[in-house]
């Protein structure tokens, strides 16, 4: 039958070297008169990269980091005054006090008791304007808590006690109904996640986190690679663009993480929304003498396609304990069996994973591998 393959190539993971086709019973190839070649894929995480491919066939890329105005408000959406004012109580701020700000929310996140130490902000004798920036907090930051300081020159904003528990699910973290820029048809903001050997998954909680949200807030057309250099779409339902562009420009999710490109939407991104993905591949350690042998393979891919079947990467990139060896041991009950192997040492992973992987394989004490 035909294979997962067009043609004959012995292409391994650099991880897995000692590990082929024939080790999971891919015995068949589309392209039978085409010889295959050695080669090496994925010995940097830069060596994949993956776009996502929007429905009507358009490539993601990340044309603009997020920066705060980045969204504009939708044609024809009419903000009322009072409303408009709330919303740019806090625009009016100094930089650095927004910015210390967003960072008292985003550790409220991490410590809902509220012991991170109170920001004070300089906002002048206007009532108006202190008033104003009292609703915005509400609304943009509803785990805070604001009050007058400084003989009326000031505001002083804390952490609630337990805000997680104190605020209503779903509401944490969003703006409410009336302050929202982007009116009632436009409820979304879309915008462009680029990340570099991180899972979708890992960084749509940790924005949660730092945002004061529930990750549920977050949605996408589909999970990337984790070891890869992956672009795709994000949505978030009613979260200020804003907030995402002030995590942009302070690095707040690492180096590996960048946001951008974002806009109001009327409707959510959901799983299964795209036509598909493209793929960049560099493949690595092929003998200059087998270069005829790479230029016939690609040749043959274009005229005859390839079988978009299960290959290699599939079966985990760990030699010692492929996926499908840990599958057979849960389907056996097997469960000391299929412990030992997820926690198998592995090439290629954060030094400090590597060393509580070994400690476990000699000790099988958990307990001594979460203190290294």
């Amino acid at each position: 039958p035909p294979s997962t393959s067009s043609t004959r190539c012995a292409v391994g993971n650099s991880q897995r070297s000692s590990m082929d086709e024939s080790e999971v019973g891919i015995r068949a190839f589309l392209s039978e008169a085409t010889p295959g070649f050695a080669g090496v894929y994925k010995a940097r995480y830069a060596d994949f990269i993956v776009r996502e491919v929007e429905p009507d066939g358009t490539v993601v890329r990340m044309r603009a980091p997020a920066t705060r105005g980045q969204a504009a408000p939708p044609a024809g959406v009419e903000v009322p005054l009072e409303d408009a004012g709330a919303r740019s109580a806090l625009e009016a701020l100094a930089s650095e006090e927004l910015e210390a700000l967003e960072a008292l929310a985003a550790d409220t996140a991490d410590n809902p008791r509220g012991t991170a130490p109170p920001v004070l902000l300089a906002v002048g004798g206007d009532k108006t304007a202190r008033t104003a920036v009292h609703r915005a907090i509400r609304a943009l930051f509803p785990a805070l808590d604001s009050e007058t300081a400084e003989g009326g020159l000031g505001i002083r904003v804390v952490s609630k006690v337990n805000a997680r528990r104190a605020e209503p699910p779903g509401k944490r973290g969003r703006i409410d109904h009336g302050a929202w820029p982007g009116g009632a048809d436009h409820k979304y903001v879309h915008f462009v996640l680029v990340k570099e050997n991180r899972d979708t998954m890992d960084v749509i909680e940790n924005l949660a986190r730092v945002l004061n949200c529930k990750p549920s807030v977050f949605s996408y057309a589909g999970v990337k690679d984790r070891r890869a250099v992956t672009v795709q779409r994000l949505c978030a339902y009613k979260l200020l663009p804003d907030r995402l562009a002030g995590i942009e420009q302070r690095g707040t999710l690492g180096a590996g993480v960048r946001l951008g490109d974002m806009r109001f939407a009327s409707k959510q991104i959901k799983t299964g929304e795209l036509a598909g993905n493209r793929f960049t591949v560099v493949l690595r350690a092929v003998p200059a003498a087998e270069l005829a042998l790479v230029d016939a393979a690609a040749r043959s891919i274009g005229a005859a396609g390839f079988v978009n079947f299960y290959g290699l990467q599939r079966f985990g990139n760990n030699p010692a304990a492929p996926t499908h060896h840990i599958g057979r041991a849960l389907l056996r009950r097997q469960w000391r069996e299929a412990i030992d192997l997820i926690l198998a040492p592995r090439g290629g992973e954060n030094a400090q994973v590597h060393v509580a992987r070994t400690a476990y394989a000699k000790s099988r004490d958990p307990a001594e591998c979460l203190r290294l």
